[in-house]
């Protein structure tokens, strides 16, 4: 039978904070004082399982039975009704149905008991399903579930509910491309086994508006939560507890948060400890509000790398052991110096906002503030007057809830200084000659016109800096910051033709251009590569794409010194055309694990191997030829 809790006007107050700090529903980008009044003037008709009212829920033992098995019928559900919730409902009591069951525009109940993976009968093959796919991790499976929209998957409580996979390397559930995914009062994590694991439990890629709500994720598990190139991720009263690498990473993301949730015991099971608990990297709007963070065993509570807006408040940090101890290092020549591995804080770039948290209990190894292994480019955390804070700051500051409002971060629009217009298909056209034009120009749905004989990226005046707002970051290499482009899709780059512009790297080891988790791009009538003139050999390439589909290189010239003229890894549908690689350190192109590669009337010369290297490639043809895994010689 159907359990539904009913949310009253009493309880509907504290839903309206949750879903303040969260960014979901109609409530996101409110005032705090204006959703309060709103919610308590009304019944609310979302229904959660008690845990998210109020209640505290304590954590679920791994071992104890299920309340009910999932295949029976008597099992509960939870209901959830609303405004902008599904009408489709759809109860899976198997691993089977639950796999069937995934699409958009619906609710999927999910009753008591364990939801084992790796018994579905699909498990490694064809799911049957244009939504779920199963991806080869190495030691096993791992479901990834792609392009669904608004989808809640509802369990019945933490600790009742369970999904649960065992594949080390897997990720317990990988979402790529989907957006407004709703997780609900689950259990998520790998079954008890030997071994280290190198997947996480919830893994987020390309996705936007992803809500996990009172769910328990816990190790052998390497990250409780990992986003990469997504928008609008909240976990709301969630705990993370027990894995090994941390609890929540984010990298080149936008607005990203973790509100009155827990990290309980994480880096405590093996003989290290995790590296950092919370990591922002090339992420717009990073918050952990409210949270319980204790037990904890990390070289880093918070790594925060070219990041803007990133902040912890009204957290209660206690009990953790952060960086390991201080060790006495003697040099060759007899001297000595202190190491400590780690640091309550590892900041590159704009400074995070720490405020309202308390400190309490915890073992800092050599009482080691900051991570000090940046020299120069070392930060600091401030309090809310933009002060750098100390250790004595710390210990003075007290507790208290941060109730809102939060908007979210801020989002950058593009420069007054570029020609904007509409092409005939609705793209945005921009005209350019300069990078920081180029750079605010980057975006969906959008072609970017270079009308200038040389764009040299070092010349951007936030040249890795702190990050590029929700499309482009910077990514910081040995010798300097390497741009990338995540996220887009339906964007393109046209020069005024090869040799009349030509877009430049400063730093060896960056490359020109990277695209991460892209979709219909194109680099057309250019020149790309980096300064002859700097000193030292090259190791990165000029076009590098990664995990990104229907992509066309045409009528370009790429040179040395970069290793490749074309990198690219997990990619499918790509057209390279009337095209000239030459001079570069290794050879012309190299493509792993990519399908439907095509090359119309390219050339390759004057580089170390003229030839293009494929691995664990499918269609893959120069001219209408096939080409074969291993090296293509074209010379």
């Amino acid at each position: 039978m159907k359990k539904p809790y009913r949310l009253r006007a009493g309880l509907a107050l504290a839903l309206a904070v949750i879903l303040l700090l969260s960014g979901c529903g109609t409530a996101f980008g409110a005032g705090a004082a204006d959703a309060a009044q709103t919610a308590a003037a009304s019944e609310t008709d979302i229904v959660q399982t008690p845990a998210v009212s109020g209640e505290e829920s304590p954590a679920p033992d791994d071992t104890a039975a299920a309340a009910a098995p999932a295949d029976s019928p008597e099992s509960e559900v939870t209901e959830v009704v609303g405004e902008n919730v599904p009408e489709e409902h759809i109860v899976a009591r198997t691993v089977d149905e639950l796999i069937a069951a995934i699409g958009s525009d619906r609710v999927v109940q999910l009753p008591d008991g364990e939801f084992k993976l790796t018994d579905a009968r699909s498990y490694g093959g064809d799911t049957g399903s244009e939504f779920v796919r199963w991806r080869d991790c190495g030691d096993g499976y791992e479901l990834v579930l792609e392009n669904v929209e608004n989808l809640y998957l509802v369990g019945h409580g933490q600790g009742n509910t369970r999904i649960v996979t065992e594949p080390r390397y897997a990720n317990v559930l990988h979402f790529a491309w989907c957006e407004n995914v709703n997780l609900v009062s689950l259990t998520a994590g790998h079954t008890p086994a030997p071994g280290y694991c190198a997947g996480g439990v919830l893994y987020f890629e390309n996705a936007d508006g992803m809500n996990v709500t009172d769910c328990d994720l816990y190790g052998c598990g390497t990250l409780g939560i990992e986003a990469v190139s997504c928008r609008r991720v909240t976990a709301t009263d969630t705990v993370i507890r027990e894995c090994s690498y941390g609890a929540v990473e984010a990298r080149s993301c936008f607005d990203v948060r973790f509100v009155g949730g827990k990290i309980i015991d994480c880096g405590v099971k093996n003989d290290f400890s995790a590296f950092d608990l919370f990591l922002a990297q090339a992420t717009t709007g990073f918050a952990v509000f409210n949270t319980e963070i204790h037990g904890n065993k990390a070289q880093t509570l918070l790594h925060s790398v070219n990041s803007p807006e990133v902040q912890m408040r009204g957290c209660n940090v206690r009990y953790n052991m952060i960086a390991s101890p201080a060790e006495q290092i003697t040099r060759e020549d007899g001297s000595t110096y202190t190491w400590t591995n780690g640091g309550l804080f590892h900041i590159i770039g704009r400074s995070p906002v720490v405020a309202g948290c308390a400190f309490t209990s915890n073992t800092v190894g050599g009482s080691c503030m900051y991570f000090s292994n940046d020299g120069e480019r070392a930060g600091t955390v401030v309090d809310d007057e933009g002060t750098a804070l100390t250790f004595e700051d710390l210990k003075a500051m007290q507790r208290t809830e941060f109730l809102g409002p939060y908007d979210g971060p801020s989002q950058e629009e593009a420069p007054a200084s570029a020609a904007v217009e509409l092409d005939e298909t609705g793209l945005k056209v921009f005209h350019v000659d300069n990078v920081d034009d180029f750079l605010a120009a980057v975006g969906s749905d959008t072609v970017i016109y270079v009308d200038t004989e040389l764009l040299d990226f070092s010349q951007a005046s936030g040249y890795g800096g702190y990050g590029g707002g929700s499309s482009y970051s910077w990514q910081t290499e040995y010798d300097g910051p390497n741009l990338v482009i995540t996220g887009v899709r339906n964007f393109h780059i046209i020069g005024l033709g090869r040799d009349k512009t030509t877009l430049q790297a400063v730093p060896r080891y960056a490359d020109v251009l990277h695209f991460e988790c892209c979709s219909n791009i194109s680099v057309e009538n250019l020149t790309a590569g980096h300064l002859r003139e700097a000193p030292g050999s090259c190791a990165g390439d000029v076009l590098e794409f990664n995990n990104c589909g229907e992509i066309t290189v045409r009528g370009c010239g790429l040179f040395g010194c970069g290793v490749n003229g074309v990198m690219a890894y997990c990619c499918q549908n790509v057209t390279v055309a009337d095209t000239e690689i030459y001079e570069c350190s290794n050879m012309g192109a190299q493509f792993i694990s990519c399908s439907g590669v095509s090359f119309e009337g390219c050339a390759v010369r004057d580089c170390n191997y003229n030839g293009i290297y494929l691995s664990s490639c499918r269609d893959v043809s120069w001219d209408g030829l096939a080409l074969g895994e291993g090296r293509n010689d074209l010379a």
